[in-house]
């Protein structure tokens, strides 16, 4: 699943952004690992964010920044000057920067689930950034809890296709002999804490670390000894990138394994999954 595809990719989804003006305090679930594992869940006000550890840092918002690049792409972003002398210290001894921050920039982005994303971008130099370059960290957020897979969506949802059954669960990829990469399903703990190897396949949809694809066509191929591979169709995203896939998929035994091999239509690459029981 040559992501985009399967293959995992970061978090800078930039779909459909929109500037994340905050009138009301608003709680935000960490996404992204560095937001797991440095913020946790955030409640961004109108003149202070507050941490997962209860922490602190008050914010004079600057103003709207229409043309603010994220990823070389330009995003509407809300601009805000952290202000004190607080650099807090957060989640396992954790700091926002390495110094103290100056200046925080908010974007929004709606994830392949339709669920809203939200990125902070933070910065310890003394001039205005015009984008992320400069960052001295990011952090992804969702508005709700982290999904733990895009296909659990109501059966009534109107979908083209369906993924076949016996392409679901979890899968880790691997580069040689499965039997060195065993895992479980329970590996899987939702995009935001998952091993980048890992991916969770659904009826209508996919997700890997911090990415994830729209299933829009099926088509069973027959040959004469059976049932041949299966080609799908994607709309995928990730890295602020949106891209339709083309993928043949088809299941294997090797040594007792279930593998699930995957070729990207049009690219030379095979890539291979175990499943995780």
């Amino acid at each position: 699943m040559a992501m985009i595809g399967l293959r995992p990719v970061g978090v800078a989804l930039q779909l459909m952004a929109m500037a994340p003006t905050v009138a009301a305090a608003e709680t935000w679930q960490p996404f992204s690992r560095t937001a797991t594992a440095i913020t946790g869940q955030v409640e961004f006000a109108p003149d202070r964010i507050t941490f997962g550890n209860g922490k602190s840092m008050p914010l004079t918002r600057i103003g709207l920044r229409s043309s603010f690049k994220a990823d070389g792409k330009s995003v509407p972003a809300d601009l805000y000057k952290a202000e004190g002398s607080a650099d807090p210290l957060l989640l396992q001894g954790n700091r926002l920067c390495g110094s103290k921050p100056t200046y925080i920039a908010l974007w929004e982005d709606a994830l392949p689930s339709g669920q809203k994303a939200r990125t902070m971008a933070v910065f310890a130099g003394a001039a205005e950034p015009g984008g992320d370059a400069g960052a001295c960290a990011t952090f992804g957020y969702v508005k709700d809890a982290a999904p733990q897979m895009l296909a659990a969506k109501s059966p009534s949802t109107s979908y083209k296709a369906e993924i076949p059954a016996r392409f679901r669960g979890v899968w880790r990829s691997v580069a040689m002999d499965p039997s060195t990469k065993q895992c479980r399903a329970s590996d899987w703990k939702g995009i935001a804490a998952s091993d980048e190897e890992l991916v969770e396949i659904g009826a209508t949809a996919f997700v890997a670390y911090e990415s994830g694809c729209d299933v829009t066509g099926v088509k069973r191929l027959e040959t004469p000894a059976g049932e041949g591979p299966t080609t799908l169709s994607f709309k995928c995203s990730g890295e602020g990138n949106t891209d339709n896939v083309r993928e043949n998929w088809q299941i294997v035994r090797f040594k007792g394994d279930e593998l699930l091999v995957v070729s990207q239509i049009g690219k030379p690459r095979i890539d291979t999954y175990l499943r995780c029981n």
